[in-house]
């Protein structure tokens, strides 16, 4: 257990190795924030306008673009494509470069399909960012099977998988957490996707919503789900309470 706590807490960068690995990500993907921090490489990321950040006594960010007002201590927690990063070409996403952000990134959105085509697989690191609430990969081409690695995300809240080619069946390890978080899966648009919607997700207290609009995917469901237009687009009831416990015999 202080392993694993050792290495976790090593894989949480600071600042500026944050801010470091961030700058190297944006290189690699040809990606250019739209703020006079990004020219400016003395500066905190923590301005640029699609980041955000933490401050440690969790009190407001100081407005978006702004480059002085951080704290020393600050941990980067969201990148989210939105209009203040400029994208460009293709290629694939290197999730190794991520890494440094492990443990403390709780929210990666690269943007909406036509901002940037990204191909190939998706990186098997992103099973290891294990602070991650939301992941939003809807940005393009992204080809092979879902990894099964994803559902070793304790914190995952909402996984969104948009692309016309990821294949394969959704795998039943996303929801093999029994005490997982995941509340939505959003699988929309992967026209190769087929096979059944795992039962195990079914399962879960948590979960609320899944949805496979213009996939291959089929099957029946239990009886917590209530779809609309087919098997495609579920709301999940949630698990009826448990009984009350019986009442407490009289003192003899």
């Amino acid at each position: 257990m202080y392993i694993l706590s050792s290495l976790l807490c090593a894989l949480v960068a600071s600042p500026p190795e944050a801010c470091k690995a961030l700058r190297g990500f944006y290189d690699a993907i040809g990606a250019k924030d739209k703020s006079p921090s990004f020219k400016d490489t003395s500066s905190t990321c923590c301005a640029f306008l699609d980041v955000r950040c933490t401050q440690p006594d969790g009190s407001p960010s100081p407005p978006l673009g702004q480059k002085e007002g951080w704290k020393a201590g600050a941990t980067l927690t969201k990148i989210k494509f939105r209009g203040g990063t400029e994208l460009g070409g293709s290629g694939t996403l290197p999730g190794a470069l991520l890494l440094p952000l492990a443990g403390t990134l709780e929210y990666l959105d690269l943007g909406k399909d036509g901002d940037r085509s990204f191909s190939g697989t998706l990186p098997a690191e992103l099973a290891q960012l294990t602070a991650l609430q939301k992941l939003s990969l809807t940005t393009g081409k992204f080809s092979g099977t879902i990894p099964h690695q994803l559902g070793r995300l304790p914190a995952l809240e909402k996984l969104t998988l948009l692309s016309k080619r990821l294949s394969g069946t959704v795998p039943g390890e996303l929801c093999h957490r029994s005490d997982g978080s995941l509340r939505k899966l959003v699988l929309d648009d992967n026209v190769k996707l087929s096979g059944t919607l795992p039962p195990e997700c079914f399962l879960l207290p948590t979960l609320e919503e899944i949805s496979a609009k213009k996939t291959r995917i089929s099957g029946t469901l239990p009886s917590r789900a209530r779809c609309r237009g087919g098997v495609n687009s579920c709301s999940v009831m949630s698990p009826p309470p448990p009984p009350p416990p019986p009442p407490s015999p009289p003192p003899p």
